[in-house]
């Protein structure tokens, strides 16, 4: 005949030390149905659950041992320092692209002062020469006829078998008693020849030259352009002929 197991209330066998339901050692209390029924073994024997539940291990201890990892602050908290980082970059790329710009407008200022240096030096030797020159052929300067006179400005070209050069002369106090005597001087002993007519009195007014070139098929032609206080030499040379009358 089958009892009941004094914790739990389920029916056991009686060869049974222990109950399959709840574990308890059934021979301190093994009970047979004439002995009580289950619904009192149950009420009697079965602790109070508190004490069950203070009793019984902490079901999660293991897991609460656990060492848990690290918690990693919210991504929105790195923003701020990549944006310093961001931030520290760009003032220093625009830190270092303000001390660039003193050496750039360093380097702008002596090649300014350079071409200003090799202007002047060439405008000073082009009023200290004693002959224009023009390939093969020499031109008396004004220098070397009337006398030193300060050049405003002095070109060259060469373009399409054709040369040009322009120098200008400023502040020459009488401009047609220079260019008179240059004029002179230019057809008495250069061969060149008036091909336009020349009037001092005229002012503002242009004249021209023109004689033939050293070189073959080639030929100089001198316009001179004048005011009350500057003059300018314009000389071409180029294919063509000229016969002096």
């Amino acid at each position: 005949m089958s009892g009941f197991c004094h914790n739990c209330g389920s029916p056991v066998l009686p060869d049974r030390k222990f109950c399959r339901i709840c574990g308890a050692r059934l021979d301190e209390g093994y009970q047979t149905p004439l002995d009580a029924s289950p619904s009192e073994n149950r009420e009697a024997d079965t602790p109070p659950r508190e004490n069950r539940e203070a009793d019984a291990p902490p079901r999660n201890a293991p897991e609460d041992n656990r060492t848990s990892p690290p918690s990693r602050q919210p991504a929105e908290q790195d923003v701020p320092a990549r944006q310093s980082i961001n931030g520290s970059e760009s003032k220093t790329k625009t830190a270092g692209k303000r001390k660039k710009w003193p050496l750039i407008l360093g380097a702008i200022a002596v090649c300014v002062i350079v071409a200003i240096a090799a202007s002047s030096i060439s405008l000073r030797n082009t009023a200290n020469a004693d002959y224009y020159t023009m390939g093969s052929d020499r031109i008396p300067s004004i220098k070397l006829v009337v006398g030193h006179r300060a050049v405003r400005s002095a070109e060259s070209n060469t373009s399409g078998g054709v040369s040009t050069r322009r120098i200008a002369y400023s502040d020459t106090g009488e401009p047609t008693a220079d260019l008179s005597a240059y004029i002179r001087h230019l057809m008495e002993e250069e061969e060149f020849g008036l091909t336009m007519e020349y009037n001092p009195g005229a002012i503002p007014g242009s004249t021209q030259l023109a004689k033939a070139s050293i070189d073959d098929g080639q030929v100089l032609i001198l316009d001179i352009a004048y005011d009350a206080r500057a003059y300018t030499l314009s000389f071409t040379k180029g294919e063509g002929t000229y016969t002096l009358h």
